[in-house]
């Protein structure tokens, strides 16, 4: 525990010099929230498809009785719910969590990270827990925290928690960073220009959470070395003893360096608003000079690396792009494809099965179930991605295919989501007018519904698409002229290569 003082001299360390990148990229932020305000020529890709009210407080996503490991080592039953809003006895905050079901994988995911290299020369160590007789465990591994464990008597009952789990576990990794809020998207280009400054130009794979998590993640990364040193080299005992040491300290400074973390950032996030309000005015006053000086400036720049970032990517991206976009095109197209044959599949049962009569209540009954679940095989269909992109990892050094997966199947639950509302909302519609013919009604609103998915979903597909490609590729450019334009190339590359992208 000696280590922790560092630690915590560490975490004040890492706002303090990410802070002016922060306060940078939060004015930038907010100056183009008030351009587009006024100006109000911002393209949007329209979709045709309603999106319905977030969910109320009351509603249950999923709740059931289960076996849980608890922190004195025992079984115990105990009622989980998932719920949006509900104050809960116990929280579980499951990012960047990675879900196993089998004892030998989740194993050898604990000794891969358990830095120990007495490992090598000692005998395999017992299971972390033991799962009762005739259970179907599920084995929740958490990055610098303590890992959760569940069992289930029935297979159909782990499947049933796990579909929910896994969706809770992609949102809660990006719902937070995806918002167009000023903090989130100054927060998100702070943290990218912030690593660029440390050489690191790739995707990274722990932006996982809200701003404090991905910070505390960032301080974990670069003090964990540190602590492997002063720490592992004095563990005593089995392997067995030796991981619950190094996992409950890693626990402990995470905790730590969040509680750290999250004053000061309270603290930098304030500052900036009270700026910027300050400021709005002048901001509002001059804003033609200061969005011309910017386009002249930017011009200037690009101009400057324009030439070594043109040959680059001829020589480098562009003879691959479409290789990048074939391998990409076939999990996510399929993955959408799927949710429409499943949305196609469970409109025609509900249509066969609606009783005559039924009206709004009955209405209500079978259409708000259809969107809670997508099918496995669903997700299956784009999760092959981390398979199909693995060349990526030696030539762009692309390895954050998790990202990729997770938010295209958040889209995907989104549109089915979209869907299933609109279809809900063209039958209220039609039971208001004419109850008697809701069999014609129905077809028809399905038929309405599956070519508004369709437009919908190309159009989403087409921004992950693009955005993959951006991500994949532009680390190796920015990183190529980083030695000699370095100053200028995160000002002003994107802007000169997304337009390659959407062309």
């Amino acid at each position: 525990m000696l280590v922790f003082p560092s630690f915590c001299a560490g975490a004040e360390s890492e706002l303090k010099n990410f802070s002016p990148h922060y306060r940078q990229q939060y004015f930038v932020a907010f100056f183009s929230q008030l351009q587009e305000e006024v100006e109000q020529h911002k393209e949007t890709h329209t979709q045709l498809l309603k999106q319905r009210e977030p969910l109320r407080p009351e509603e249950v996503l999923y709740q059931d009785s289960v076996l849980h490991y608890d922190d004195t080592g025992k079984w115990k039953e105990r009622f989980v719910s998932f719920s949006k809003g509900v104050p809960a006895r116990q929280r579980l905050l499951p990012t960047g969590g990675v879900v196993l079901t089998s004892e030998e994988k989740y194993t050898a995911l604990v000794d891969k990270a358990f830095p120990d290299p007495k490992c090598l020369k000692e005998e395999t160590s017992p299971p972390m827990v033991v799962v009762p007789s005739g259970q179907f465990p599920v084995y929740l591994r958490l990055p610098y925290r303590r890992d959760v464990y569940f069992s289930f008597p029935q297979e159909d009952r782990r499947a049933t928690f796990l579909s929910i789990l896994t969706g809770c576990i992609r949102h809660q990794n990006h719902d937070s960073l995806r918002r167009s809020s000023c903090e989130s998207q100054a927060f998100l280009k702070a943290i990218h220009f912030y690593r660029q400054e440390k050489g690191h130009y790739e995707s990274w794979d722990m932006l996982l959470g809200c701003e404090e998590q991905v910070l505390a993640n960032l301080v974990l990364e670069e003090l964990q070395p540190s602590l492997q040193t002063e720490l592992l080299a004095r563990l005593k005992g089995k392997k067995a003893g030796r991981k619950r040491v190094w996992f409950t300290t890693l626990e402990a400074a995470y905790h730590l360096v969040q509680d750290q973390l999250r004053e000061g950032l309270k603290g930098l996030k304030e500052e900036c608003k009270e700026t910027a309000r300050s400021h709005e005015a002048l901001l509002r006053s001059d804003m033609d000079q200061i969005a011309s000086s910017r386009t002249f400036l930017q011009a200037k720049l690009q101009a400057s690396v324009s030439d070594p970032a043109a040959k680059f990517c001829s020589e480098n991206v562009s003879p691959y792009l479409a290789s990048i976009l074939e391998e990409l095109m076939s999990p996510v197209t399929g993955g959408f494809q799927g949710v429409r044959l499943l949305l196609e599949g469970e409109i025609n049962t509900l249509c066969l099965g609606f009783p005559e009569g039924a009206g709004q209540e009955g209405l209500n009954q079978r259409v708000l179930p259809l969107s809670l679940f997508l099918s496995p095989q669903c997700y299956q269909k784009v999760e092959v991605l981390t398979e199909q992109l693995q060349e990526l990892r030696h030539r762009f050094k692309f390895s954050n295919s998790v990202r990729l997966i997770h938010c295209t199947q958040i889209d995907m639950q989104q549109l089915i989501e979209n869907a299933v509302y609109t279809f809900k909302l063209l039958l209220q519609s039609s039971l208001k007018d004419n109850s008697s013919k809701l069999t014609s009604a129905m077809e028809k609103a399905k038929l309405r519904v599956l070519k508004q998915y369709d437009h919908d979903s190309s159009t989403v597909r087409k921004r992950i698409f693009q955005e993959a490609l951006v991500d994949i590729t532009l680390p190796a450019i920015r990183r190529n002229l980083a030695p000699a334009h370095k100053p200028v190339c995160t000002l002003v590359t994107f802007c000169l290569f997304i337009s390659v992208i959407i062309c």
